[in-house]
């Protein structure tokens, strides 16, 4: 059996960070690092795995999400600053070098801290978003569209138009996502469906449909959830500012 999760939290002149904890206190560090719109328990099976085989498993929210500092400054969230959240995090719990696991954003992050300070790192996984050295950046993505199905004449950035319209119609993409944040929440975490493979994203459509949600300016039909929190500001204030900064430099 387990330890269970300990909640804990960590405080340094810069930020406050909450995260979470299993498994035995010597034991070989991992440190799972999440992306949006998650906070640290998305890890919690993955935790209880690791550590059933004698890992130190950590789990943070980064800053804007749970219950992590949540500055109101849009600069307050480039890439360094929360890359130096997680070496500040990293000192606190002993510094040995860990393995570092990241899902979306959380793999922006994971892989610049261990780009730019090697030292802290035995190893990295990254899920769902490959290592970029030149940064996340509509200006490293868009070379990489499929022009066979998203032609560049119609689809000048392909999947990624979600992305652009976010850098250029900040207030108006934070609006249609608050205003119901339960159904948006239900509109990112859905099924895939496989047939939707080779053919045209609703990300691709953004732009031309006037916003996520399109007219409505809000998602129908919510499927009701637990713990409503304001995580879009976060997002958008994050996509804006990484639209033209290298992820490691903020702006």
């Amino acid at each position: 059996m387990t330890d269970p999760l300990h909640q804990r939290t960590f405080s340094s002149r810069r930020q406050t960070t909450r995260y979470i904890e299993c498994g035995p206190a010597d034991g070989p560090l991992m440190i799972f690092v999440h992306g949006w719109p998650s906070i640290s328990l998305m890890w919690r099976a993955q935790m209880d795995a690791f550590a059933a085989d004698g890992w130190r498993c950590v789990a943070p929210d980064l800053r804007g999400y749970g219950g992590s500092s949540t500055p109101a400054a849009n600069d307050a969230y480039t890439i360094e600053e929360i890359v130096t959240d997680m070496a500040e995090l990293h000192n606190h719990l002993g510094s040995k070098p860990a393995i570092w696991v990241g899902h979306d954003w959380g793999c922006v992050v994971v892989g610049e801290l261990v780009a730019h300070q090697p030292k802290r790192s035995r190893g990295v996984v990254l899920t769902s978003l490959a290592y970029q050295p030149d940064g996340h950046a509509l200006r490293t993505v868009v070379p990489l569209v499929d022009r066979t199905i998203y032609p560049a004449d119609q689809y000048p950035d392909g999947q990624w138009d979600y992305y652009r319209y976010y850098t250029t119609h900040f207030e108006a993409a934070v609006a249609d996502l608050d205003a119901d944040l339960a159904a948006s929440l239900a509109s990112i975490f859905r099924p895939g469906d496989p047939a939707g493979i080779g053919k045209v994203s609703p990300n691709a459509m953004v732009t031309r449909n006037g916003g996520r949600f399109g007219a409505a300016h809000r998602r129908l039909s919510p499927i009701p959830l637990s713990g409503r929190r304001r995580i879009s500001t976060c997002w958008c204030r994050r996509s804006r500012l990484m639209a033209s900064a290298h992820p490691a430099r903020g702006t």
